[in-house]
């Protein structure tokens, strides 16, 4: 039973793992949405950050999604779901560093 939880933790972790991609496209939204905390998406991942700045970084990339919003262009709507899921996944930075 124990293997199986570790198993479905660790299925969870690279599910919720930051990509090169993910990392370039959390970069260019906080440059634009609050440019003062670009240095924390740099530790994405690597380094552990506080709940404090996770928050921060969730907070520019729901800014970015509430400026495109969810319009009927499939492009837009498409990165708006890519914002999305970037807010989980950086709410969950800090947890492959756990494993």
């Amino acid at each position: 039973m124990g293997e199986k939880l570790v198993s479905m933790a660790n299925r969870a972790v690279k599910r919720a793992a930051l990509k090169a991609q993910d990392i370039d496209t959390i970069r260019r939204v906080v440059q634009k949405q609050n440019p003062s905390i670009v240095g924390l998406v740099d530790r994405l991942g690597k380094i552990p950050v506080t709940g404090d700045e996770i928050e921060e970084l969730r907070h520019a990339i729901a800014d970015e999604l509430l400026a495109i919003g969810f319009p009927d262009d499939p492009t837009v709507h498409d990165q708006a779901m890519i914002l999305e899921e970037l807010i989980d996944k950086v709410g969950h930075a800090n947890d492959a560093l756990k494993w």
